[in-house]
């Protein structure tokens, strides 16, 4: 069964939050006991962890930038499934029994490299 986690980039602090589901709900990425921000003015996009690690052992979460196969992709992203997409429009499906992790490596994430998307 895959590991269901969390995680959310602090826009104020520049860092990541990461959270487990608590009877379904997230505390950490729900309450902001610091001042009352409106949560969606403090926190990106909340990203959920694929049950993937790449080759170097790191959890694989939506919004990573990766290699694949020594080949730089888009991004990882849940479309119904979860995918990494291509930058020239071709998708690698992680659901894909060919599909494997050891050929991935992050190289950054949205947040932190938006250099490294290319659109």
């Amino acid at each position: 069964m895959r590991e269901i986690k969390f995680r959310a980039w602090r826009k104020d602090d520049h860092e990541w939050i990461y959270a487990e589901p608590v009877y379904g709900f997230f505390p950490s990425l729900h309450m902001d006991e610091e001042n009352g921000k409106n949560l969606e003015d403090r926190y990106g996009d909340i990203q959920q962890y694929t049950g993937l690690k790449d080759k170097n052992g790191k959890e694989i979460y939506e919004g990573d930038v990766v290699k694949n196969d020594g080949i730089q992709m888009r991004d990882v992203a849940f479309e119904g499934k979860f995918i990494i997409r291509g930058n020239a429009g071709q998708n690698v499906d992680l659901s894909d029994a060919c599909w494997n992790s050891n050929d991935v490596e992050i190289i950054g994430n949205i947040y932190e490299n938006p250099e490294l998307i290319q659109h």
